[in-house]
């Protein structure tokens, strides 16, 4: 793994995942933190050949998938199919902290294949305290 500090920005990916496994597992092909200021945007017009999955943790980001627009907040956990045109940036004044999966392969694309087939992107999970 290694460290990016960026304009938008501190950067943690990590990447070097082996490809010649047992495709019948969950791989992966990177992942990664973020954590970000307004300057921070991605835009895909025609996507990645990867599946995109963002854990919000901290702050705000907002992704846009088509003509839809959401707001990724804390507990927010995003899908991006791949192939699919899509932009996700951190809103003007704001920080965003997520962070990001690319995995891929044998029967995780498989399984993602038909998760985006539901066209729903978004999932907010509600932290529980007793």
């Amino acid at each position: 793994m290694h460290s990016e500090d960026r304009v938008y920005g501190a950067s943690r990916p990590y990447f070097g995942f082996s490809t010649n496994q047992n495709p019948g597992y969950f791989q992966l092909n990177s992942i990664g933190w973020h954590r970000c200021n307004d300057k921070y945007c991605i835009n895909r017009p025609n996507g990645i050949a990867l599946h995109t999955i963002l854990v919000t943790t901290k702050g705000k980001g907002t992704l846009e998938v088509g003509k839809n627009e959401y707001s990724l907040i804390p507990g927010t956990v995003a899908f991006i199919p791949r192939n699919t045109a899509n932009s996700y940036y951190t809103p003007k004044g704001g920080n965003w902290e997520f962070y990001w999966i690319h995995p891929n392969f044998g029967t995780t694309e498989q399984f993602l294949d038909t998760v985006a087939q539901k066209r729903k992107y978004i999932v907010k999970f509600e932290a529980e305290y007793n």
